[in-house]
């Protein structure tokens, strides 16, 4: 009998990659291509990891790297494949619009760790994100990611690739081979981690085992980033069992212990995740489901500007987008698509969609007492106002991109952690603005709303680090259209009774009309009302103290409008000022960050009690004695 008769098994391979010569010239490459494709669970403990071949830990050298673009079709697509493998942010951007679907080049550039710029750029090019090319991309993520940890004890950039992923439109909770979720492999892997640590425990090998440890916590610290972005603990494998599951009690107990404090006292498998009571807001909106939103602040660049576009809000030349700041910080930020030229309208908000407050103005609903509103300051009323807003289903996924906790501003720092500081005048300040919070908190709590203070202290701080302010000029547009619809009916009612000519009437009412806006220009100038507020889309802007920064309220348009003087070009991140002469005392009390070379920067000293000091060091305490015997 021939061989030919024997039933052969179909090769799982895309033929584009089955039939290349150098893939056939390769047997071991071959097969084990073919097991990844048919669906065989990735094991961290496989021989293969030692072998340098495709998924080995030679993965990024050379000759496995050809081996992998060999494979790739002879078109813009291998060379852009080959300039996201050179780290070629430049060539990558421009092959991205010439290369069709740029998802084999984002497979590549999570397989390779590559910067988490070229990341983002290539997964807002690709639109399939959650399907089996060859696997879900955040499930190629997990894998790589796992992969960088154990090879290299760490996964630099993994979190900030991850961002980049969800921004696109990338489900965290996509299915991979093996019906594993990124969040299974990131458990498998840490169990198998912390087995061999305690392996190496018994064994008494001090040094392997902190090498371990440190990769541990590395892991523990991804798994916590995916819980924290939407990932649920509880979707089941092939095997039938959940991430949590897929640890022993022990690793479940020491990993649930290193995040407590923000996950509550449940387990995952019976809390799936459920915000704590103290949990700021925007923590209780996510944890309600994905139609709200979800990943901490992550949304999909493609989702922000549809319902943006929903509210009205027009930004043309923007897009999100992560960034570092001058201190190689990664940051959420706004980068321009186009040239920007200089005082163009770049976001533009109906003024409908802000929150917003007015000095002396009336509570805008009956959620609060008149008299206890007029007691609060302006970013406690503004902060009241945030709490109810975000609840209402208009602003919703908005509140859904907004932080969970503001861990950088000094107002939540531990007594030893603002004694680091060594700067008096900022830790009074600091105090000050303690007590002050607390006394807005029990006055506030008398309205109608139901918050507790962790979440009044949320919503102040969101208002401080968010809000803007300007001239008011005494009535809002829904006043002016009132006051319009009146002077029309008088003009109607007066020319049809006869008290008036047509011509006189028509004169008349042009005059009110025209007197209505020159009132209000007059008000807003001359007198001290002003108004605050917060805007979607506008809070995604970061501060840059050199920038000469307008955010103006058009009065005909009833919007509020952001120009900057100078412009941006393409590529460039598109920053305001955040207020005229802040030091970085001031942005580092309410924003959370200090400025390098601020050119408004103070240094705050009490130079009496440095005098009295000084002095007091000169003073001699000897006492002279009478000399005996």
């Amino acid at each position: 009998m021939h061989s030919s008769a024997w039933p052969r098994k179909a090769s799982m391979i895309p033929a584009v990659m089955r039939n290349d010569p150098c893939l056939a010239a390769r047997p071991q490459l071959r097969r084990e291509m073919e097991a990844w494709w048919a669906g065989s669970l990735w094991d961290p403990r496989s021989p293969a990891l030692g072998s340098g071949e495709f998924f080995g830990t030679d993965f990024t050298c050379s000759s496995s790297m050809r081996d992998v673009l060999a494979t790739l079709r002879r078109s813009d697509g291998e060379r852009l494949s080959r300039a996201v493998a050179q780290g070629d942010l430049q060539s990558t951007r421009s092959l991205r619009r010439s290369a069709g679907d740029a998802t084999p080049a984002l497979h590549l550039a999570l397989e390779i760790g590559a910067a988490p710029e070229t990341v983002d750029l290539l997964a807002a090019a690709c639109d399939h994100l959650n399907v089996w090319l060859p696997e879900p991309v955040v499930v190629t993520w997990a894998r790589a990611s796992c992969r960088a940890a154990l090879d290299l004890g760490c996964a630099k950039g993994a979190v900030a690739r991850l961002d980049a992923l969800l921004w696109a439109g990338a489900d965290v909770n996509s299915v991979g081979r093996g019906s594993e979720t990124a969040l299974h492999i990131v458990a498998r892997t840490l169990q198998l981690l912390l087995q061999e640590s305690r392996r190496y425990a018994v064994q008494h090998l001090a040094s392997v085992r902190h090498e371990l440890q440190d990769t541990v916590s590395e892991l523990r610290q991804l798994y916590h980033d995916l819980v924290a972005r939407g990932a649920d603990a509880g979707m089941l494998d092939r095997e039938g069992l959940t991430a949590v599951e897929r640890l022993s009690e022990m690793s479940c107990s020491e990993l649930l212990a290193a995040k407590r404090r923000s996950y509550g006292t449940k387990r995952y498998r019976e809390a799936r995740w459920q915000a704590p009571r103290w949990a700021p807001l925007s923590l209780a909106i996510l944890a309600r489901g994905r139609a709200v939103g979800s990943r901490r602040g992550c949304r999909c660049r493609r989702f922000w500007r549809s319902w943006a576009e929903r509210l009205g809000v027009e930004a043309p030349k923007v897009e999100l987008a992560t960034l570092q700041d001058a201190f190689g910080n990664e940051l959420r930020g706004m980068r321009a698509t186009d040239d920007i030229p200089s005082e163009e309208p770049i976001i533009t908000v109906p003024a409908n969609c802000a929150l917003q407050v007015t000095t002396a103005g009336p509570c805008p609903g009956d959620f609060v007492a008149e008299e206890v509103w007029q007691k609060l300051p302006w970013w406690a009323q503004l902060a009241v106002l945030v709490l109810r807003e975000v609840k209402q289903p208009r602003l919703a996924e908005w509140a859904a991109t907004l932080p969970q906790s503001f861990e950088e501003i000094p107002l939540n720092w531990t007594n030893e952690e603002l004694a680091w500081l060594e700067y008096p005048a900022l830790l009074q300040q600091i105090e000050k603005q303690r007590q002050e919070i607390e006394a807005a908190f029990r006055d506030a709590s008398a309205s109608s709303l139901s918050f507790t203070e962790a979440e009044f202290l949320w919503a102040v701080q969101l208002v401080r680090s968010r809000a803007f302010s300007g001239p008011y000029e005494g009535r809002q547009a829904q006043d002016r259209a009132v006051q319009l619809a009146f002077i029309g009916v008088l003009l109607v009612l007066s020319i049809g009774t006869g008290f008036v000519t047509p011509e006189n009437g028509v004169n008349g009412a042009l005059a009110a009309a025209i007197a209505i806006p020159l009132t209000d220009f007059l008000v807003g100038q001359t007198s001290s009302l002003k108004r605050h507020v917060v805007c979607p889309v506008v809070d995604y802007l970061n501060h840059d103290g050199a920038t000469i920064s307008d955010i103006a309220y058009e009065y005909f348009g009833d919007a509020f409008v952001v120009r900057i003087n100078g412009g941006f070009k393409e590529g460039e991140e598109v920053c305001i000022n955040y207020g005229e002469q802040r030091s970085n005392d001031t942005l580092l009390q309410f924003y959370g960050f200090v400025e390098r070379d601020n050119a408004n920067d103070t240094y705050t000293m009490d130079i009496l009690r440095h005098l009295d000091e000084e002095a007091a060091k000169e003073r001699s305490l000897e006492v002279p004695l009478p000399a005996e015997g």
